[in-house]
């Protein structure tokens, strides 16, 4: 542990003394009383001295003044008797630390041993805990990968042709169901707008239709009435052109589609991380699997 010089704040007010000890990372204790010859918050005395060199994180005890007590006769007493006073009270700020613990510090000052002083000690307790989650992802920022297992989830689905199983899907067939497209072209001739089932019923100079679609149904549908260039029939289907403004369309043919039940398998992947330290407390922590615990032993002595 990094040590430090003790300077000397004899004589200096409690503020100066208190804010030049800090800045050296000491602590600092304070302890009053009156004196006849110091000024009211001067500090008298000081424990440990100045040179001394202590850990950072030790304590400093001072002892300030108090100034003189009311109705004091300081006036009627010898330098001597005062003097005698002064030194009393320095005998009795170093006695402090014999009555008064210290605080408590990861490493003891030098000079302070159990023949000399009562010691004693605690344990303290950090711990951080393990967090836990899966994902589909095969890697997720921040998180260690430390295993894997897998997941089936079932739905249904139609498909255009026959499926075959794959190493992730597993297909069961429920059903055919037979569908139906339906074509619509349409071009406006002499300001009417015609309708063909197919792209090539237009007479060559109106070949340009404005408006083709192909839709596929699972249904039949009934029949529509339209202006036509051909003599096909015409069906209605629920949709009209956003062009002309008929719901006619030309029967193209039927198809098949292919109903299943699906079982796929999905890799999902097992993460941790270990959750930030928690500050040092009394209480008594276990370690398990799950929970990492270190440890700090503190002393005080007095």
């Amino acid at each position: 542990m990094k040590k430090v010089e003790v300077i000397k704040v004899i004589g200096k007010t409690r503020e100066e003394a208190q804010k030049e000890l800090e800045e050296l990372g000491l602590l600092v204790t304070f302890t009053e009383q009156n004196n006849e010859k110091v000024e009211k918050d001067i500090v008298i005395s000081q424990m440990p001295e100045e040179g001394e060199k202590v850990n950072v994180g030790s304590t400093v005890e001072i002892l300030v003044s108090l100034g003189k007590k009311e109705n004091d006769n300081s006036e009627d007493k010898t330098d001597e008797e005062i003097d005698r006073e002064t030194n009393n009270s320095k005998t009795s700020n170093e006695s402090n630390k014999n009555t008064q613990w210290s605080d408590w510090m990861e490493k003891l000052p030098s000079g302070i041993n159990s023949n000399e002083y009562q010691i004693e000690e605690k344990t303290q307790y950090s711990s951080r805990t393990k967090q836990t989650t899966t994902s589909e992802k095969s890697s997720l920022s921040g998180w260690i990968k430390e295993g894997e297992h897998y997941q089936y989830k079932t739905y249904e689905e139609v498909l255009s042709s026959p499926a075959q199983d794959t190493s992730t899907k597993e297909y069961t067939q429920t059903g055919t169901v037979r569908g139906y497209t339906y074509n619509h072209c349409c071009a406006k001739i002499n300001g009417v707008w015609y309708v063909a089932g197919t792209y090539d019923k237009f007479p060559n100079n109106e070949s340009a239709s404005s408006y083709r679609s192909t839709i596929s149904l699972f249904k039949k549908t009934t029949p529509a009435t339209a202006n036509t260039v051909t003599d096909e029939p015409l069906y209605s289907i629920g949709s009209k052109c956003s062009s002309c403004g008929y719901d006619a369309w030309g029967y193209n043919g039927e198809y098949l589609r292919y109903e299943y039940t699906v079982k796929e398998k999905i890799t999902i992947y097992d993460y941790y991380k270990w959750s930030d330290w928690s500050s040092y407390s009394d209480k008594k922590v276990t370690e398990d699997s799950n929970t990492e615990v270190r440890t700090r032993t503190l002393y005080r002595y007095k």
